[in-house]
C-alpha cells in the first residue's frame, strides 16, 4: 500500500518532468492546463506501478510525457526524443547519488520503509532533481537544439541512450551485489558529471550553429545593402540633375512673368518656386552619406522633426556600407524616438555632429524623447513597439558595426532631461586619410 506522502512526491515528479519540457520545448502557446494534465496523469500511473508492484522497467512511466510533448510542444520528434531522454537521465543519476549518499548512513529497510528517512530522502532526491533541471534550463539554450539538425540530434540521442544503459548496468550491479561503498557513489557522480558534459556540448554546438547562421544571414543582408546603396546613389545623383534642370526652366518663366502683373500668374510661380526646392544637398564629400542625409532629413521633415547638422568632410572607403548602416541605424531610432512625443509642448529635434579630431571621427547624436518610452530588460533598452523581441535591433546593430570597425559606441538615455545620447568614435586609417 502506497502512502499519501509517496502519492504526493509521484504527483511532484510528474508535474515537474511536465514543467522541463515545456521550458525546453514550448513557444508560449501552449495551455499551462495541459502541464497540469500531463504531471497528474504520469504521478497517477506513477502511483500504480508503485502499488501493484508491476513487473515491468519504470521508464515505461515517460510514456505520457512522451505523448504529451509529441501533441502540445514544439520541435521534431527527435528533438523531443532527446530531451526526454535528458529528463530520464537527469532523474535516474540524482536518484542514485542521493541514495549513494543516504546509505553512507543508513539501511536499506529503513531507507526504504516509512519513517522521518524515507521521507527526507525522498524530499532531498525531489529536490536535488528540481535544482538539476533548473540549472540545465539555465546553462542550456532550450529549444535552440531544433539548430542541430536531425543527423546531430540522432548523434546525441545516441550518446544519451548509452548513458542511460551504462546508468542502468550500475542500478542492477548495485542491487545484486550489494555494494553501497564510495566506488558506487564516485561512479555516478562520474556518470552525471559525463552526462552534463554531454549537454554542454549539445548547447555549444547548437550556438555555434545558430551564430553560423546569423554571419550567413548578415552576410547576404550586407550584399543587399551594398546594391541599395548604389541604387540610392543614382537616385540621389538623377534627382539633383532633374532638380537644376527644373531651377533653369522656373527662372526663364519667372522672367518672363515679370512683364505681367497678373496676381494669378505671380501666386502660380511662387507655387511652383516651393515645389521645386528638392532634398537638401549635403557636400561631405561622399554620395552615399549625402543621399542618406537628404533621405533622412526628408523624413524628419515629413514628420515635423527639426533635425541639425554639423559636417565635416568625409573620404570615400571600401566599408562605406558599414558606415552608412551605423548612421541610418543612428537617425532612424533617433526620428522614431522624437515622433513618439505627442506632448505639443515638448520639443521633437535631434541633433547630429560629425568631426574629425586626428585619427578619429567622432558622430554624436542627441535627440528629445518621452521618458515613458524607456523599457528596460536585463539592464538592456527594449524597443517600445508593441512587439519590442521583435524590433529594437537598430543599437545592437550600432555597437556591432562599430566593435567590427574597431571603435567605440556609448548610449546614454537621459530621462530627467528627455534626451537620448549616442556618441561614437571610429578610427582613421592615417596612411590613407580615410575613416571608418
Amino acid at each position: 500500500m502506497i502512502s499519501i506522502f509517496d502519492a504526493v512526491i509521484d504527483c511532484f515528479q510528474g508535474l515537474l518532468i511536465a514543467w522541463f519540457l515545456k521550458k525546453v520545448l514550448e513557444d508560449g502557446s501552449c495551455p499551462r492546463v495541459t502541464v497540469v494534465i500531463s504531471g497528474i496523469l504520469t504521478g497517477a500511473l506513477l502511483i500504480l506501478w508503485e502499488a501493484l508492484s508491476i513487473p515491468l522497467p519504470d521508464t515505461l512511466i515517460y510514456v505520457i510525457p512522451l505523448i504529451y510533448a509529441l501533441c502540445f510542444l514544439n520541435g521534431s520528434v527527435f528533438v523531443k526524443l532527446l530531451w526526454l531522454m535528458i529528463v530520464i537521465l537527469t532523474f535516474g543519476t540524482t536518484a542514485q547519488i542521493t541514495t549513494g549518499i543516504f546509505l553512507f548512513f543508513t539501511s536499506p529497510e529503513t531507507l526504504y520503509g516509512p519513517g522521518p528517512t524515507h521521507a527526507a530522502y525522498c524530499l532531498t532526491a525531489n529536490a536535488f532533481t528540481a535544482a538539476a533541471f533548473v540549472m540545465i534550463i539555465r546553462i542550456t539554450s532550450g529549444g535552440k537544439a531544433v539548430l542541430l539538425g536531425r543527423r546531430n540530434v540522432c548523434l546525441f540521442l545516441v550518446c544519451y541512450a548509452l548513458e542511460a544503459a551504462a546508468e542502468e548496468v550500475l542500478y542492477i550491479y548495485q542491487t545484486v551485489s550489494g555494494d553501497t561503498g564510495i566506488y558506487m557513489l564516485c561512479m555516478n557522480i562520474a556518470l552525471a558529471g559525463i552526462t552534463g558534459l554531454t549537454m554542454v556540448l549539445q548547447d555549444t554546438m547548437a550556438l555555434t550553429i545558430q551564430r553560423k547562421q546569423e554571419a550567413e544571414a548578415l552576410s547576404r543582408i550586407w550584399k543587399e545593402s551594398g546594391r541599395h546603396q548604389k541604387e540610392i546613389e543614382a537616385i540621389y545623383h538623377e534627382v539633383l540633375a532633374n532638380q537644376h534642370t527644373l531651377r533653369h526652366q522656373i527662372d526663364i518663366i519667372k522672367s518672363s512673368a515679370a512683364y505681367t502683373s497678373d496676381p494669378d500668374t505671380a501666386e502660380l510661380v511662387h507655387r511652383l518656386d516651393q515645389q521645386a526646392e528638392g532634398p537638401l544637398r549635403f557636400a561631405t564629400g561622399c554620395t552615399a552619406v549625402d543621399a542618406l542625409l537628404a533621405a533622412k532629413q526628408s523624413t524628419a521633415r515629413q514628420r515635423h522633426i527639426d533635425l541639425d547638422m554639423e559636417l565635416c568632410p568625409l573620404s570615400e572607403h571600401p566599408d562605406i556600407t558599414a558606415f552608412c548602416v551605423i548612421l541610418s541605424n543612428l537617425l532612424d531610432n533617433a526620428i522614431e524616438a522624437a515622433d513618439r512625443i505627442t506632448d505639443p509642448d515638448k520639443k521633437r529635434k535631434i541633433s547630429l555632429e560629425i568631426t574629425r579630431s586626428w585619427d578619429m571621427l567622432y558622430l554624436r547624436c542627441v535627440n528629445t524623447m518621452d521618458p515613458s518610452t524607456l523599457r528596460y530588460e536585463n539592464n538592456a533598452l527594449l524597443s517600445s513597439k508593441q512587439t519590442p523581441r521583435l524590433h529594437g535591433y537598430g543599437l545592437a546593430s550600432i555597437r556591432d558595426l562599430t566593435d567590427h570597425l574597431q571603435g567605440s559606441c556609448t548610449i546614454r538615455p537621459c530621462p530627467e532631461e528627455a534626451l537620448f545620447i549616442v556618441q561614437i568614435s571610429l578610427p582613421i586609417d592615417k596612411k590613407t586619410g580615410n575613416s571608418y
